[in-house]
């Protein structure tokens, strides 16, 4: 083995804490990037077989009833694949010792075959047999939650009468990735049902003896959906069409594409801020670490070794760190990448998951990673390299002494000698310290970054939920009733205020643009329900025209004063031109909002309601549920209390568990930041510190000579990583805004407390460690000539 080689290894093993530091940083950028990358990657290859296995359909429509023999006519539609007519309907469900409302809906299955499209995937059982009347498969999450397994029995009220229904399987179906009621923002699995029966007992059941309510079709490739959802409303309008509606607007679809689409910009934005920031700490570390072995460099020189050879030398060093590093990036990225998808698997309902570890990633990690490591050895190598082997191989010479401002002030007086010595020093060496205190920012402004999830998603339920929304009880009913049920509910004991509301399915259309979603229509005094703008500013319902929320206008590119065409999808077939009352900035969905009247007028039903929102005696919450739950117009009950645990127990538990994994990240970042701008200082003026202790200086004071300099760059970084922090932020909410959801930008005290706290605990544990060093100091080698 060459000398040099041996030089490289005992270097290694001599500044093995050092490596391992770095190491750290280079591992948690790569991990990083690796773990959300590979999770997106991964849930999208999934989401994409899962599709083409189980037949996902590409049009759905649901109407009031219609002869089975109008599927001939759908299937005579030109691009038309797949047809599977069925039925489907609400159900009530009672679930043993589960006192909460339970609804669900309920599918048919063909009587004796497969369905054409939206299979099922079987985790258990099997399928009903064919024209049985009391077995059901289940879907999987139900299952899961309530502990139902094969053979149990399950209550469930079918159009108004109780059935026993028998489980012979559980299984699950691409058509319900997402199970929850739809138009709600998050899945629920305790409260919402999917059963699948076969045909002919649902026929019995709800009277649809050789008809059907819903159909799913698929198209063959290039086949215009716009131009087939057209056609098939006109082939359903006689019978009580609801309007068809493509993929993307299918409930599942629909949300588990937005999540989709703000996890990919999460795994995106974040992790390339992370290894940028890591590249460049990385590129400060690598190079302040090669200058500390100037003389070496001199004395290699001296010894006849040329440039290329120490260039290749030092390369060869940092590429061992940058592989240790990379390795345990790798190794812990793709460990939490599996983790993290299994989490969203579960989440989502798929059956089953494809991890993928996009070679790609490993190499944009690895060649960041690399690069930002090889500038900082080419810069410091070229700096020592040009120097003669005589003049390399002597100490830095000290920067000129200039007395530092304070001193300059007459502020020396107050200081004694050591103190001064830092201030000194601080000011000698601008750049060094400048791009000390950027290292440190930076570490700061991740550990903000990280928390971000954390802070947005209890905002978010404190302004949606509990400002905007101070009722206690929500019902929604099975279908449109006279307000006087609010009336009645009122008469309730431990009711003590309630208000309707109507709600709409609608198609927005402004030109070429349109956009499925609702309008709701309240009282222009609503008390239970407010409309509250981003700044927590109350909006009043206009008593003429449609509110929109400002995302929603976007999309649809229309001003206020514009004229808007709505069209209800109730199944009324009407349309009409409102006009753009304004807009309000809100963080969940994509609504309209109108004058209940106002949106009377435009309907035959006049004034009736959709759902209810009551304020109550909380005591007696239980025996009012209990009570309304007796009426069969009510289709489900939810307090707010539950409608903020469901948020938590879904969507808002994937921000918290990214926000875990980053802050983690962010506070292994920012300990191997501030220890490495420690341990290199003190390898930098090892040699001028033990000369202060052979000259008289105790083993404190030149601790504090080092350690001071750290404190002040400490304290000077971390108001700076605030801004940073604060920066980062801003530009991250600003990309992650989707349809379902815009992440509020609101950063706590809390956050900025615990950002410093963890950076000041990384200096005084790396201060624990340097003090270590100091007090090993060889002061023998300092007193040997040096020529």
């Amino acid at each position: 083995m060459r000398a040099i080689n041996r030089k490289l290894l005992r270097d290694i093993s001599n500044m093995w804490g050092m490596v391992f530091v770095i190491a750290l940083m280079i591992a948690c950028g790569a991990a990083t990037y690796i773990t959300f990358l590979s999770t997106l990657d991964s849930l999208r290859q999934t989401q994409q077989s899962y599709y083409q296995e189980y037949y996902f359909a590409n049009i759905f429509a649901s109407l009031e009833r219609a002869p089975n023999a109008v599927g001939g006519r759908i299937r005579e539609i030109e691009g038309v694949n797949r047809v599977e007519t069925r039925i489907q309907a609400g159900v009530n469900l009672n679930v043993p010792g589960f006192n909460e409302t339970v609804t669900g809906m309920i599918i048919s299955l063909p009587d004796e075959r497969e369905p054409l499209l939206n299979r099922l995937y079987l985790r258990a059982g099997r399928m009903p047999h064919p024209y049985t009347e009391d077995e059901i498969v289940l879907g999987d999450g139900f299952a899961e939650e309530h502990g139902f397994s094969i053979g149990d029995r399950l209550e469930a009220i079918l159009n108004g009468k109780i059935r026993e229904l028998k489980i012979v399987g559980i299984g699950l179906s691409p058509e319900f990735i997402y199970q929850g009621q739809p138009g709600s923002l998050s899945p629920d699995l305790k409260r919402f049902g999917i059963l699948w029966m076969r045909r002919a007992p649902l026929e019995a059941a709800y009277d649809m003896d050789g008809a059907f309510n819903n159909v799913v079709v698929s198209l063959t490739r290039r086949t215009s959906e716009k131009d087939v959802i057209t056609q098939l409303d006109q082939i359903l309008e006689p019978h009580g069409g609801l309007g068809a509606i493509a993929r993307e607007d299918q409930n599942s679809h629909f949300f588990i594409t937005e999540e989709l689409n703000q996890l990919g910009q999460t795994a995106t934005i974040i992790p390339t801020i992370f290894i940028a920031v890591a590249a460049f700490l990385l590129n400060v570390v690598i190079g302040r670490l090669i200058r500390t072995q100037r003389e070496q460099i001199g004395i290699l020189k001296a010894f006849g070794y040329n440039n290329r050879e120490i260039g290749l030398h030092y390369l060869l060093m940092v590429s061992v760190i940058v592989v240790i590093g990379l390795i345990g990036g790798i190794v812990l990225g793709y460990y939490l990448g599996q983790q993290l998808s299994q989490l969203y698997a579960s989440y989502y309902r798929f059956p089953y998951l494809q991890f993928v570890l996009n070679p790609w990633d490993l190499a944009a990690a690895s060649l960041i990673s690399m690069a930002a490591a090889y500038s900082g050895v080419f810069f410091s190598v070229r700096e020592a390299a040009q120097l003669p082997p005589a003049e390399a191989m002597r100490p830095e010479p000290p920067k000129m002494y200039k007395r530092s401002m304070l001193e300059r002030l007459g502020g020396a007086s107050f200081l004694d000698q050591p103190t001064k010595m830092v201030l000194r020093q601080l000011g000698r060496q601008r750049v060094k310290i400048t791009f000390g205190i950027l290292g440190l920012a930076f570490a700061t402004a991740l550990m903000v970054v990280g928390r971000m999830s954390n802070d947005s998603v209890k905002y978010l339920i404190e302004v949606e939920f509990r400002q905007a929304q101070p009722f206690d009880l929500g019902i929604l009913f099975r279908e449109n009733i006279s307000e006087h049920a609010v009336m009645e509910m009122k008469r309730l004991p431990g009711v003590y205020y309630g208000e309707g509301y109507r709600g709409v399915p609608v198609r927005l259309r402004s030109q070429h643009r349109s956009y499925l979603t609702a309008i709701q229509g309240y009282d222009t005094e609503m008390k239970l329900r407010r409309i509250l703008s981003s700044d927590e500013q109350q909006v009043s319902v206009p008593a003429r025209g449609l509110l929109l929320t400002r995302k929603l206008g976007d999309i649809l590119n229309v001003q206020r004063g514009d004229m808007i065409t709505v069209h209800f999808m109730d199944g009324s077939r009407r349309s009409a031109r409102i006009p753009v009352a304004g807009f309000v900035s809100q963080y969940i969905g994509l609504n309209g909002y109108m004058n209940i009247d106002e949106l009377s007028k435009l309907l035959p039903e006049k004034r009736v309601i959709s759902g209810a929102y009551l304020l109550i005696d909380r005591w007696q919450e239980e025996d009012i549920t209990e009570t309304i739950a007796e009426s069969p117009h009510v289709g489900e009950i939810i307090s707010k209390q539950k409608i903020i645990e469901r948020f938590y127990e879904s969507t808002a538990q994937t921000w918290l568990i990214m926000a875990l994994f980053i802050s983690l990240f962010a506070g292994a970042t920012a300990f191997s930041v501030v220890y490495n701008n420690a341990r290199i200082s003190l390898s930098e003026r090892s040699r001028e510190l033990a000369s202060l202790r052979v000259l008289g200086l105790t083993r404190g004071e030149i601790s504090y000579i080092l350690l001071g300099e750290l404190a002040i760059l400490v304290l000077l970084a971390i108001p700076l990583g605030f801004l940073i922090g604060w920066g980062l932020t801003y530009f991250i909410v600003w990309s992650m805004q989707t349809e379902l959801y815009r992440i509020p930008m609101h950063i706590s005290t809390a956050t900025y407390t615990l950002a410093a706290l963890i950076v000041i605990l990384s200096a005084l544990l790396s201060g624990f460690f340097i003090r270590y060093k100091i007090n090993r100091l060889d002061l023998i080698s300092v007193l040997k000539t040096r020529e």
